[in-house]
């Protein structure tokens, strides 16, 4: 019996002590589950923050097309600043003669390298042909404008070309226009009336005829480039590539100012012979800028790009005050900005429109 009962208290003792282990590494792995469910926590909750943080950033930072879409309203101000230099001492009309040819080239080159096919449509030729005439005009216009008005002056002008584009948009293209569209209406109309100041409204302006005639070779720039955005779209819309439509936009465009040269004598070499680097350069930006917004449609939304691309007046009048020294009137401080409103809340017309390509998508 006495070795009965020692065996049965050693027994409960190492039971005892088998029990205290077990419930020792129980507590450790619990401790240590624990520990592994918090760093886990603060791992995922450090995780989150990261996530959120880079949503944030990538709300401030833009997008390639965006980026793309400054490139080309930067290269469209230089454009504008290269003819500003050129008319100084060469007549407009033989500027646009002059570096049109370059952009015919490059656009030629483009469609032999991308194999690109012209339309077989009569039809699709006509509206080339249409689109070709308007586009001649626009960049005559916008010569001659330059070389009479302050750069900075006759782009903010070409910049309502929004608003008649989406009146040639509502009339042919069948597009929706909104109540608020006549408010901006109005608003582009008071931007372009405060810019040109005419002399039977502002009486005491020291505007000089010229300076008036200049103003009106923009708006009619502004007119001929917003029809030929609309055929251009239509054309885009029936399959003409861009590449298409710059090469028979060029063409055309040499073609009238050569005549015009032709007939007004004003045939010349630019002296002194830097003047050929304005001259030609105004080309070069301006086929890059082209290509520039190309792309931008393509990876971002138009509205987007349109809004952006109104930087183009803000960056004019900056390389105005910086390269030519002209600082701008107030007035046309005012014009400026009552424009860029204006065609803000125009671009956005295709984000509520129902039929837009944007909105399908």
């Amino acid at each position: 019996m006495d070795n009965l009962g020692f065996n049965s208290e050693q027994v409960e003792t190492t039971t005892t002590s088998f029990t205290e282990e077990a419930k020792k590494d129980v507590q450790a792995k619990e401790k240590a589950e624990i520990e592994q469910g918090q760093t886990e926590l603060t791992t995922s909750s450090h995780d989150g923050d990261r996530i959120n943080s880079i949503v944030i950033l990538k709300k401030f930072i833009p997008s390639r097309g965006m980026l793309i879409a400054c490139l080309a309203s930067l290269l469209f101000s230089c454009e504008d600043m290269c003819l500003e230099l050129a008319t100084e001492k060469v007549d407009p009309i033989l500027v646009v003669a002059l570096f049109t040819p370059l952009i015919f080239l490059a656009s030629l080159t483009s469609v032999l390298f991308t194999r690109t096919p012209f339309p077989k449509s009569v039809k699709l030729y006509i509206y080339l042909g249409v689109c070709g005439g308007f586009f001649s005009v626009a960049v005559t216009m916008i010569s001659l404008a330059i070389s009479k008005i302050p750069v900075g002056d006759a782009v903010s002008i070409l910049n309502s070309m929004p608003l008649f584009a989406g009146c040639f948009g509502w009339i042919f293209l069948k597009q929706s226009l909104r109540p608020i569209d006549g408010v901006f209406s109005v608003l582009c109309i008071v931007g372009v009336t405060l810019i040109a100041r005419p002399s039977f409204i502002f009486r005491q302006s020291s505007h000089e005829d010229a300076e008036s005639i200049g103003a009106l070779y923009a708006l009619i720039s502004a007119v001929s480039f917003a029809v030929s955005f609309v055929v251009g779209r239509r054309l885009q819309d029936n399959g003409v590539h861009v590449f298409v439509l710059l090469t028979v936009n060029s063409s055309m465009t040499f073609v009238f100012n050569s005549a015009l040269c032709t007939i007004l004598n004003l045939w010349s070499v630019p002296n002194p012979p830097y003047y050929w680097a304005f001259t030609l350069g105004a080309g070069l930006f301006d086929f890059f800028a082209q290509i520039s917004v190309f792309l931008a449609l393509k990876i971002e939304r138009a509205v987007l790009v349109t809004i952006v691309l109104t930087s183009e007046i803000i960056i004019t009048f900056v390389m105005q005050i910086l390269i030519v020294h002209i600082i701008p009137h107030w007035y046309s401080a005012i014009g400026a900005v009552c424009i860029i409103v204006a065609c803000i809340g125009m671009a956005t017309r295709t984000e509520n429109e129902p039929n837009s390509p944007e909105n399908e998508e």
